[in-house]
């Protein structure tokens, strides 16, 4: 009786010790950081980087810690305030910088030569592009349509070819139309669809009916309903398999995170 009276005793204490076994294991293991503006997160939303910050711990098994600095905040002090902001006594595992931050990861980076710095963003557009055109295929469309790119043409020019090959896998598309920044889209234009891969531009207004797919890390909750998916590019997205892929095979080239809307295919 005694003996069993042991058992008993020593499962009660085994069973709550597995419950904090790993919070208190990632207390211990070194933090990875995402570094962001306000401008960014103004964009994406307050509540989505709660969200991701949850994810990403769970499947890097790893705090992950978010840090928004101030335009006005000198480039100088980065490096400490970023340090402060964290509730680790180690230095992070990896830092990754939204790439309008990129002279400031440089700065960082110096202070911290230890420290992995990652700028977080698309470098190889290639299978959005393939996607893109796959999503424009699937909108219906007429006789005389054209899927309309709005980008600059340094990306148009590079990616073209896969996001044609994207739409012929459907079926016979006619030659999408690109419209660069301060371009006029040809008179007898009629769009099936837009893809705008390169947001912020000066382009054409066609108005809030036609399916729209966007490259942005822009809050869902933001866009009018004629947006139909969004490649989101934002250091969230991007962060766990560019972590993973260093990690695993060390380099990769992630592309973005797909978010089809409700308002979609």
């Amino acid at each position: 009786m005694v003996r069993k009276g042991k058992k008993r005793l020593k499962k009660r204490f085994f069973i709550p010790l597995l419950f904090f076994l790993p919070p208190i294991v990632l207390f211990f293991r070194a933090p990875v950081v995402v570094v962001t503006d306000r401008g960014f997160n103004a964009l994406y939303g307050p509540q989505r980087p709660l969200q991701e910050r949850f994810l990403a711990t769970l499947r890097l098994f790893r705090p992950v810690y978010s840090v928004t600095l101030s335009e006005t905040i000198p480039e100088s002090l980065v490096p400490s305030a970023i340090q402060r902001a964290l509730f680790s006594p180690l230095l992070p595992y990896y830092v990754v910088f939204s790439p309008v931050l990129r002279e400031t990861a440089e700065v960082y980076g110096r202070q911290f030569p230890r420290v992995p710095v990652l700028i977080g963003e698309v470098k190889n557009r290639k299978e959005d592009f393939y996607r893109a055109g796959r999503l424009a295929a699937q909108v219906p469309h007429r006789p005389g349509e054209s899927v309309v790119v709005l980008a600059d043409s340094g990306l148009w020019e590079a990616y073209k070819g896969e996001l044609v090959r994207g739409l012929q896998e459907k079926q016979d598309f006619r030659s999408p139309v690109f419209i660069g920044s301060f371009k006029s889209p040809p008179a007898d234009l009629q769009p099936s669809c837009i893809i705008m891969a390169t947001p912020g531009g000066n382009y054409p207004n066609f108005g809030d009916k036609i399916p729209t797919i966007l490259f942005s890390w822009i809050d869902p909750q933001l866009v009018p309903r004629n947006v139909v998916a969004i490649f989101d590019d934002s250091p969230w997205a991007l962060l766990v398999p560019l972590v993973q892929g260093l990690v695993q095979k060390g380099s990769i080239s992630p592309s973005s995170a797909l978010i089809l809307l409700h308002n979609g295919f």
